[in-house]
């Protein structure tokens, strides 16, 4: 397992670039978007859902302010490469931009809607949605992460609807932004990538906690959408700190990683990380879920942990739990 990248640079606190280039809107007529294969994303309390290849491997920098790095990732076969665009490499923030539209996708087919691949979206909706703020910053950024998502370039061969295949793609294969004289709604057109698409048809996503938009460390961020893709329905789920670094896509040092991991472990989460109970023994990180089925589980590790220290047993974090 591999995955190499830079540090990331000087975070503004945004999670965007700064000084913007304006971007060019095209005022359309109603009529026009008649003609066009769309699908409208209308539904109000459709929640956000995540393409399990996404959710299991770092396809996403961390930071706030996106690199320009080539960053790679191999495990047991499974290959990805994201080679950024000038514009920069897609970010987690940015993420969410597909979040919401799978969203939208999955739950127009669960009440019997055709479904495309290009989605009609009114911005209000995509930025309240997300919690990116209204206004122009907030639009600004949101063209910049539609830039980035369009740009940049993913090389895998993940399989999605049963179809597996080296594939290089854009997570978003275009956008078109209407003027803001324009009076009609949505406002804004996404095609997704044929890729993303087929998870979607395949319904190959999970449910997030719309709480996860509100999460602004792009670590806790990662480590939640690592937990729902791996954790599930299980009470309990372990994995080395080590391979717990790569699977993240932390561009920190392992040493610097770990200091992080603990700090994390060792206060309040916030929601939706709340949900979980994390501890981290001899180099394991191990998470419970937040009911009587993770609670037992703890409990009857602890016990463990205990009869192996008084047997001077120091393997223990080992037998404590199956590391996937």
């Amino acid at each position: 397992m591999s995955i190499r990248s830079t540090n990331c640079p000087a975070d503004s606190g945004d999670p965007g670039i700064a000084a913007p280039t304006e971007p060019r809107f095209a005022c359309e007529t109603q009529g026009t978007f008649e003609q066009l294969d769309l699908f409208l994303a209308d539904i109000s309390d459709a929640p956000p859902k995540g393409d399990r290849a996404t959710l299991e491997f770092p396809f996403f920098s961390l930071c706030k302010r996106p690199g320009s790095s080539v960053r790679r990732y191999e495990f047991a076969g499974v290959r990805v490469e994201i080679i950024p665009s000038a514009r920069g490499a897609p970010t987690i923030y940015d993420a969410d931009v597909l979040y919401y539209c799978a969203g939208q996708l999955t739950e127009a087919a669960n009440r019997g809607r055709t479904l495309g691949k290009t989605l009609h979206v009114r911005t209000y909706d995509l930025l309240k949605s997300t919690q990116r703020g209204l206004g122009g910053g907030p639009m600004q950024r949101l063209i910049q992460a539609l830039d980035r998502l369009t740009g940049a370039r993913i090389k895998t061969n993940i399989r999605t609807d049963g179809l597996q295949a080296v594939e290089s793609f854009g997570l978003v294969d275009g956008y078109r932004l209407l003027d803001r004289a324009c009076v009609h709604d949505p406002r804004l057109s996404i095609t997704l990538s044929d890729w993303l698409f087929r998870a979607v048809q395949a319904r190959e996503v999970l449910t997030l906690d719309p709480a996860y938009f509100g999460l602004t460390s792009g670590l806790e961020r990662r480590l939640y959408l690592i937990l729902r893709k791996h954790l599930g329905n299980q009470p309990a789920w372990s994995i080395r700190l080590e391979n717990l670094h790569r699977k993240s896509g932390s561009e920190s040092s392992l040493r610097r990683f770990r200091f992080e991991i603990h700090h994390l472990a060792a206060r309040s989460l916030a929601p939706p990380l709340d949900r979980f109970i994390l501890q981290i023994q001899n180099d394991y990180f191990r998470a419970y879920s937040r009911d009587s089925r993770g609670t037992s589980a703890l409990l009857t590790d602890i016990q463990r942990s205990r009869k192996a220290t008084t047997s001077g047993d120091s393997g223990v974090a080992r037998r404590c739990g199956e590391i996937l």
